[in-house]
């Protein structure tokens, strides 16, 4: 969706064709805050999500955006939590020992943004379509030549599904389970990437408890490790955790280790596989070889 928000902003007639939408892709279960994980190459990575940090952070200042700031606090089981390069640059510090739960030995602090993504898709799918970008649901393409070849630019952006789609062999499903719990009094997300991965993200009706990172494309719940997720971000220290009925959210996401590149289409046809954020001027670079964009989405 942010790739079509760049593209109809920049002037071009932009189709996103998908197959699904609502809550059963892969945004609307992320906790989706702002965090480099498990994606190479490192310092490519590095480089873009501190872009998106910056694009974020603006947005942040946008009523209705859904995109706001919160203090995230990161935390080690053993040893000490060395506060990465990228992590000191935006000005994180290390937890004093009187605000570390009791199952943790260090940790760091810092302000990161927050895309509450039950607001967030719906502000970028209204912004596309103000910028006359059109959306078509329940388009199922088994190869990337069965697009319409009218158009001059192609953009791939059906993450795990390229495996298939380009096919790209490289592509791997990474499955994330999240348990959406009522809103608690928590001023901070927390995260601990040691084993078990453990996070609690705090949003503006809910908050998002994980979580899971398996070599899986399964998208159906495992209720205990929904059990295991809620008790882990108990012992986490989490505020005002009440045992209620909770609802369960599944997501699989994709994670390329090794880029590859896709095969050439024939003229007039260019594939696009973008890397987040997608950068504006780049976009505009290329306006006088391409005008019409179609983006592909899983």
């Amino acid at each position: 969706m942010t790739c079509g928000v760049v593209f109809a902003e920049s002037g071009y007639r932009t189709s996103i064709f998908a197959e699904e939408s609502g809550p059963r892709i892969t945004s609307a279960a992320a906790g989706a805050i702002w965090f480099p994980y498990d994606a190479e190459p490192a310092n490519a990575v590095i480089a873009w999500s501190l872009e998106t940090f910056d694009i974020l952070r603006e947005l942040s200042d946008m009523p209705g955006s859904g995109v706001s700031m919160l203090e995230l606090r990161s935390f080690a089981r053993t040893g000490e939590l060395e506060i990465p390069p990228w992590a000191s640059s935006l000005g994180a510090r290390r937890l004093a020992p009187a605000l570390l739960p009791v199952c943790f030995t260090s940790g760091y602090t810092l302000l990161v943004p927050l895309t509450d993504t039950t607001i967030y898709l719906d502000y970028l799918a209204a912004r596309f379509r103000r910028a006359g970008g059109e959306i078509q649901v329940g388009v199922h393409l088994v190869r990337l030549d069965e697009v319409n070849r009218d158009c001059s630019l192609l953009i791939n952006c059906t993450g795990v599904g390229a495996r298939t789609l380009v096919p790209d062999p490289e592509v791997e499903p990474h499955r994330g389970q999240v348990a959406i719990v009522p809103r608690i009094p928590q001023t901070h997300a927390v995260v601990c990437d040691d084993p078990p991965l453990t996070y609690a993200i705090p949003r503006t009706n809910d908050c998002v408890f994980g979580g899971t990172n398996e070599l899986s494309a399964d998208p159906d719940p495992d209720p205990a490790t929904t059990s295991g997720s809620a008790s882990a971000c108990v012992l986490f220290g989490v505020s005002g955790f009440v045992c209620a009925p909770i609802n369960c959210a599944t997501a699989v996401v994709s994670f390329i280790t090794t880029a590859t590149a896709a095969p050439a289409l024939p003229s007039p046809g260019v594939v696009l596989t973008p890397s987040w954020p997608s950068r504006q001027r780049s976009v505009k670079a290329r306006k006088s070889v391409a005008e019409e964009a179609i983006l592909l989405s899983s």
